[in-house]
């Protein structure tokens, strides 16, 4: 059962565009779970049939989740899949094409979703709405929002994607909170209102995620000899993050180095598997079948952290707004390699908590690899920085505290304007 309801306790709706897996999902439960329920009451809303395990972890807070029920090929992002459309040349015929579809699709569902989320605010007598992705996500709840009259606070999570719309409707958002400076950039270059931005950093649970030992249970089931080094990618299978990358990274580090192995945890939820084997032939053809596991999404984080030495995240064409998987490395000692892409740059301090390499450099991904399996004691120093630079910068606390600071400004306005 959830706690009690006091009478002085804000309601506040938290909407999210996933399916209960990887980093929105997993800020969205760590930020509930330290959450003042004293004070503010939350119900969380997916668009879809979410299905992932950080679902039912919002549910065991006692927290209710209610699903729209949407399908996953009836919405589309209002980026017009940016990620795709920036890799290849649109005909004027085909972009009219996707404008015409997306406004069909912004018509006949977007609307329909809108009115039951203003339902759902009445009924729940909700005060706040807080988005939990980018604006071009919420349509819905934007829409919602200004039909039953509240305020509504975006967290601005992404980097790119929607600009256009973003510059003409974001208005319409009362608070955008970035989540790192470089997304607050993007906020800037979109249009939108500086007046209306704070930056506040992502964060994660220090008290959960801190320095383990070696899991050598977890080593054994991945067929990994307990003194081999161990390099992590963390990240869904998506366009532009950067696993074939890591792949060719793994091939040349393994060219001078053959006891070292590379997990990659995650899974294709967006096109259904494809990703996924693509990724798996390249790895087959450069003959990196024991060396490179495919673990899919796991459930089980603390015990992957545990078994890595070194956590990678390279994404090339897509733009990081932070990265929430580096952050909960960093907190459990592990040194960093990342790629300089948006606000990912940000968590690691190049040289001292890890290497900050070029965008889509391949060999420099392997050299920084190489670097830390060669010295240990640099590997060891290294985590030691990540641990203390999470604990100074990445606190899921910090970042409750001043967003529930937020809330109340928030808030505080719209009833002094009431």
């Amino acid at each position: 059962m959830g706690l009690e309801v006091g009478v002085n306790k804000h309601r506040i709706l938290f909407v999210d565009s996933g399916f209960g897996y990887g980093g929105s999902a997993s800020f969205l439960y760590s930020f509930l779970n330290k959450l003042n329920r004293l004070k503010f009451e939350p119900v969380v809303v997916y668009y879809f049939n979410a299905k992932g395990p950080l679902v039912n972890r919002i549910k065991s807070l006692g927290i209710e989740v209610i699903s729209l029920g949407m399908k996953t090929k009836q919405r589309q992002d209002y980026s017009l899949e940016g990620s795709i459309a920036s890799t290849r040349k649109v005909s004027k015929i085909l972009k009219l094409k996707k404008y015409s579809r997306t406004l069909f699709e912004f018509i006949t569902l977007d609307l329909k979703s809108a009115l039951i989320l203003a339902d759902i605010l009445r009924r729940k007598k909700i005060e706040l709405l807080a988005l939990n992705n980018d604006l071009h996500f919420h349509w819905p709840s934007l829409i919602a929002s200004k039909v039953v009259g509240i305020p509504c606070l975006c967290r601005k999570a992404g980097i790119g994607g929607g600009r256009k719309i973003k510059r003409i409707f974001g208005w319409l958002v009362d608070m955008s909170a970035a989540i790192s400076m470089a997304a607050a950039e993007d906020y800037l270059k979109s249009g939108m209102p500086p007046q209306k931005l704070v930056t506040i950093y992502e964060g994660v649970d220090l008290k959960k995620y801190y320095p383990h030992p070696q899991n050598n249970r977890m080593r054994e089931k991945f067929n990994i000899p307990a003194e081999a080094k161990v390099v992590g990618y963390i990240s869904r299978l998506a366009l532009g993050k950067g696993h074939s990358d890591f792949v060719k990274a793994a091939s040349l580090v393994l060219e001078k180095k053959q006891d070292v192995f590379f997990l990659i945890i995650g899974e294709d939820l967006q096109f259904e598997g494809m990703l996924r084997k693509k990724l798996e032939h390249q790895v087959r053809n450069l003959k990196l079948e024991k060396n490179v596991i495919l673990t899919g999404w796991r459930d089980d984080l603390l015990n992957i952290f545990s078994t890595i030495d070194i956590f990678a995240h390279c994404p090339n064409t897509w733009n990081e707004g932070l990265g929430i998987a580096a952050l909960e490395a960093m907190a459990m000692g592990k040194p960093m390699v990342v790629t300089a892409n948006g606000g990912l740059k940000e968590t690691t301090i190049d040289g001292v908590t890890g290497f900050v390499v070029s965008i889509g450099d391949v060999e420099a991904i392997a050299q920084a690899i190489l670097k830390l399996v060669d010295d240990p004691q640099l590997m060891k120093q290294m985590g030691r920085q990540a641990r203390l630079r999470a604990e100074q910068k990445f606190n899921i606390e910090d970042n409750v505290r001043k967003t529930e600071e937020l809330f109340d400004s928030m808030l505080d306005q719209h009833n002094s304007a009431a």
